[in-house]
């Protein structure tokens, strides 16, 4: 994760202070491990950084040096509000989500914009959807965009063609996304607590995310990555998640994590250190 030297002082806070941070990235979908990538599913990106010198909001760690970033491949959220979200899994976990649906016709609206079908993981667009402070007074929203041209290439046999097509555009090439703050304006305009709103405001290019060359099925990579924790909660005070949505995660993502790493046989310990 490359910093731009010429961004505004205001956004030069907490992560956006550094030059320069390692990141290892794991990308995701919301489908289970059989579910073939051609299905309509979002596609989410997790980011750690390494080397920070600072104290994160990390409960577990926060010395550790490592600060996490978590974005998916559409612009907006299908719900407002925490609460919202407890009463959408709810209808969903028993049984009434096709009524819920019916109450909340803009939810499913979002739900529909969201099961698109991507050609690489490498040519979406992420937002992180959710707002995040920056600094003591700003408060802003992120985007990754990809410096790499958008493929058509049509997905193929293979039923896990995202994680092929990654390892062979990596295996000849770098590539590269610009990195951008969407900067908050008023409460009318760009609200803080309304997930499912889009801001108008223009996105602020301030550096660029850069994968390397490499061989990413390299013996121990891919299950690296499985047991690698990511947390929005894991940042700098500066950079802050903001909103009910936010704080609900802070609990559960923790909780998540700690579970999965426990039935793997993994240490819920923080990486000091990039692989």
């Amino acid at each position: 994760m490359r910093i731009d030297q010429g961004i505004p002082e205001r956004f030069r806070q907490g992560l956006f202070s550094y030059r320069e941070l390692v990141a290892w990235v794991r990308f995701s979908s919301d489908t289970s491990p059989d579910t073939p990538d051609a299905s309509r599913s979002t596609i989410g990106i997790g980011i750690k950084l390494f080397g920070l010198r600072c104290e994160t909001l990390d409960a577990d760690d926060p010395d550790a040096g490592t600060a996490d970033l978590l974005m998916q491949n559409h612009d907006r959220f299908f719900v407002d509000t925490g609460q919202d979200f407890c009463e959408f899994s709810h209808a969903a976990v028993n049984g009434n989500f096709d009524a819920y649906l019916a109450e909340h016709p803009e939810t499913k609206v979002v739900l529909d914009e969201m099961a698109k079908p991507e050609s690489s993981v490498l040519t979406a667009t992420y937002w992180s959807v959710l707002p995040y402070a920056c600094g003591p007074e700003a408060i802003v929203k992120y985007r990754l965009r990809p410096m790499l041209a958008s493929s058509q290439a049509t997905p193929g046999a293979d039923p896990n063609f995202l994680k092929v097509d990654l390892a062979n555009r990596l295996s000849s090439s770098e590539a590269a996304f610009e990195f951008a703050i969407q900067p908050f304006s008023t409460d009318t305009e760009t609200p803080v607590d309304a997930a499912i709103r889009r801001w108008p405001t223009a996105f602020v290019p301030i550096g660029s995310l850069v994968f390397e060359r490499q061989d990413v099925n390299r013996a121990g990579q891919e299950l690296y990555g499985d047991n690698l924790s990511i947390n929005p909660w894991r940042t700098p005070l500066d950079n802050r998640p903001l909103g009910s949505i936010a704080d609900s995660r802070r609990i559960t993502y923790r909780s998540s994590a700690y579970v999965r790493r426990t039935a793997n046989g993994v240490a819920a310990v923080e990486p000091r250190r990039p692989r």
